[in-house]
């Protein structure tokens, strides 16, 4: 019975292989058209980028000033959490500890520098990376030069925010990602998650293209991964509840089916694409996510990933939860430099395989 499903399965996994650069073109092509023909007037959805944003980053300064001041972090939390009528009911209302940690302990303007060295260990990772798997030098500038743009709304205006850092975080390991040598992604993948959970999407498709290749060494790495990541949410659960009061308030929930005009409006609003039209600027925004998946294993990692982030948005996101998508961000508009290079694949991979 093996045998059989794998005759059946292998022939289908080459073929998938083969035009998987064609089928994906398409897919973007086609994804761009349906935004551009059937998005709705997205400017009568006035401008949400600061809704939670701006009062999210009154919290957790305050937090840290209480905590500089000798409160620990889940006490400090709870404190400032009621203050300022926030939820603490589901326990992950609460962020974790680690970047509080870091501004109270070496001040925001520190803060700051380690989130631009971390946007500079992201470009010049992808360029190192990029340079070694031997793409072309404008390929390379243009990777590290749109990366480098893609910092500045990070350093200017999202640093507080824990989906930017666990956005950058995950960028970083997936540029460090080898098949035989995932440890340093994995390592980072978890410090990801350990600032937003969002970033177990990004172990999640570590996970996936491990078993794709049946690399059972790597998907035990991935997976001990996903463990840590689950013991460290343990843990933080646990701490919630012990500071936690009977008439803390409760989230009104999630699941808001905002849909895709919702993601895409966000991620261009929070972007360097916001100096285009909205519409033209969503459009822009599918083709570099698409251009992610010609840039090797790291790049398809990406790619899952930030399919994953835009589905989170647009599906589960309530209204004033659209500056999730700066889990996009630094590294999303770098897509772009990759696009040549999977239009001339997806014709040559399509060319090959129907010459066979």
């Amino acid at each position: 019975m093996a045998n059989l499903l794998d005759g059946r399965l292998t022939p289908l996994l080459t073929h998938l292989r083969a035009c998987r650069a064609a089928y994906l073109l398409s897919l973007c092509l086609l994804s761009v058209l349906v935004w551009l023909i059937a998005a709705p007037d997205i400017s009568s959805m006035g401008n949400t980028l600061d809704i939670k944003g701006a009062t999210d980053d009154d919290l957790y300064r305050a937090i840290a000033e209480r905590m500089a001041d000798g409160d620990g972090y889940y006490s400090a939390a709870a404190a400032e959490h009621r203050v300022g009528q926030y939820p603490m009911v589901p326990f992950y209302t609460v962020r974790t500890p680690l970047l509080a940690w870091l501004e109270a302990g070496l001040g925001r303007d520190v803060v700051r520098m380690l989130g631009g060295l971390l946007t500079l260990a992201g470009a010049t990772a992808w360029a190192m990376r990029l340079h070694k798997s031997g793409f072309v030098a404008a390929e390379v500038v243009a990777a590290f030069l749109l990366y480098a743009l893609g910092g500045f709304y990070f350093l200017a205006a999202a640093l507080p925010l824990h989906e930017a850092w666990a956005g950058a975080f995950v960028s970083l390991a997936a540029a460090l990602y080898r098949p035989d040598k995932a440890g340093w992604a994995v390592a980072l993948a978890v410090i990801a998650t350990c600032l937003r959970e969002f970033g177990l999407m990004a172990l999640c498709a570590g996970l996936a293209l491990a078993l794709m290749r049946r690399d059972w060494r790597e998907t035990l790495l991935w997976l001990a991964g996903i463990g840590a990541v689950a013991c460290l949410y343990a843990g933080h659960a646990y701490a919630v509840m012990q500071v936690r009061a009977a008439d803390d308030i409760a989230s009104p929930g999630w699941f808001g089916f905002q849909g895709p005009a919702f993601a895409l409006f966000n991620a261009t609003g929070y972007s360097m694409l916001r100096l285009f039209d909205r519409v033209a600027g969503g459009a822009i925004l599918i083709v570099a996510l698409f251009g992610w998946s010609a840039a090797g294993r790291g790049g398809r990692l990406m790619f899952l990933f930030g399919v994953g982030v835009l589905l989170l948005v647009g599906l589960i996101a309530r209204g004033n939860n659209g500056y999730w998508v700066l889990l996009l961000f630094p590294w999303i508009l770098a897509g772009l430099s990759f696009l040549p290079r999977m239009v001339l694949t997806a014709v040559l991979s399509f060319r090959t395989f129907h010459k066979r």
